[in-house]
């Protein structure tokens, strides 16, 4: 076959014509908009697309299909550059699996910005990389920095200033399982109000007791600026009572829930009578809890991590007073204790100046109110003079707090 020449002049036009194509060829990242997204030699685009508490949404190294999560327009809210020039055709982009597109945010907000779905990318890199838990760690909600709480000086109202309460029974999630919780709120109007974030407390019921029957003071409680937890089940322990702390954390932690941002988790207080204060005592073993109160009970009061306080009565036959006397002037903790006069071992914690006493303690440890302080330190405190106590002891410690 005879071979064909061409004049110089043509062969040149050809060259240009074959320059210019090149050169107005879109950057389309290696051909791979449509197949997956190609990689390209940087894969710039979205390395800026930072979700705004993640990681920064990037798709991936170089060249693995769709590094960089685009193939098109956008990666989250930041990245809008190309997709790389020249890169090689990839199969299923590995870059940018999809996630929470930046869950937690730098100070907890439900989504991250950088969450977008690469337009024309195939399938490489649906989603921006924006991490799962950003700089907050597992505390996506908090505790943060608290408001101060207004001071209250007076433990006898009905309704300490964050009522109506609101009340959830048999309440719970997987986790929890089968063993149901009651949990009592600040109003929602005053839920978190001011900045404000509630300190939990827990609740062990008496042996064979109900919710139901301390839901009225439990309710009280918690409208003193509180979130109350109390497993439902009559025969609580110590185990019960950890997992319903456990379980307010989550919903404290959960970006989707009412609760975020408006529960301390750094604050955690353990309550009960009878056999729940033996609970209680033994929930406070954890150094979580920070504050331990409990009625006509005792226990392994030298495992508690942090101050701690009781009320019994003179009359208990059950817990009798001198025992608890003596658990508390042998406590390694700061700790108090007062006796009701008159007062047997099933009519403790139904009294107005035993519940007035808890809400003191926890207002005061939790809450920094001086009046709550003032119940229990110092030799003229509020309860050591009270004539409805017959007797009182406290460690040395304690009247230094």
């Amino acid at each position: 076959m005879k071979e064909r020449t061409f004049p110089r002049s043509r062969l040149g036009l050809l060259s240009a014509l074959s320059l210019w194509f090149m050169a107005c060829a879109p950057d389309s990242g290696g051909i791979g908009g449509s197949t997956g997204g190609s990689a390209g030699t940087t894969g710039t685009g979205g390395t800026t697309g930072v979700a705004s508490g993640g990681a920064s949404g990037s798709g991936g190294a170089l060249g693995s299909g769709g590094a960089v999560g685009s193939g098109g327009s956008t990666v989250g809210s930041g990245g809008s550059g190309a997709a790389g020039s020249g890169g090689r055709t990839g199969g299923t982009g590995a870059g940018g699996r999809s996630s929470s597109g930046g869950r937690t945010g730098t100070g907890g907000a439900n989504i991250g910005t950088g969450g977008g779905a690469g337009s024309s990318s195939g399938s490489g890199g649906s989603f921006a990389s924006g991490g799962s838990t950003g700089a907050g760690g597992m505390g996506v909600c908090g505790p943060g920095t608290s408001a101060p709480f207004a001071p209250v000086t007076d433990y006898t109202a009905r309704d300490g200033g964050f009522g109506p309460v609101v009340a959830t029974r048999n309440t719970g999630d997987t986790a929890l399982g089968a063993d149901r919780v009651a949990i009592f709120r600040p109003a929602a109007a005053r839920y978190g109000q001011g900045g404000v974030t509630h300190p939990i407390i827990v609740w062990g019921n008496g042996s064979t007791n109900t919710v139901d029957i301390w839901q009225g003071f439990l309710g009280r409680l918690a409208t003193y600026g509180f979130v109350v937890v109390a497993p439902e089940q009559t025969q609580v322990t110590a185990a019960h009572m950890n997992a319903a702390i456990d379980y307010v954390l989550r919903l404290a932690n959960d970006p989707a829930g009412g609760d975020c941002g408006k529960i301390d988790t750094s604050k955690i207080g353990s309550t009960g009578y009878s056999r729940g204060g033996g609970g209680a005592i033994s929930v406070g073993s954890d150094a979580r809890v920070t504050s331990t109160f409990f009625f006509a009970s005792n226990g392994n009061v030298r495992n508690l991590k942090a101050p701690w306080g009781v009320i019994g009565g003179d009359m208990d036959t059950t817990f009798n007073w001198s025992a608890i006397s003596t658990a508390v002037t042998g406590s390694t903790q700061p700790a108090f204790g007062a006796a009701l006069a008159g007062i047997d071992h099933n009519r403790v914690a139904g009294q107005a100046k035993a519940q007035e006493g808890l809400i003191g303690w926890m207002r005061w440890r939790l809450m920094g109110d001086q009046a709550g302080h003032d119940m229990f330190v110092g030799l003229a405190c509020k309860i050591c003079s009270d004539a409805a106590f017959s007797g009182v002891v406290k460690t040395a410690t304690l009247d230094g707090l």
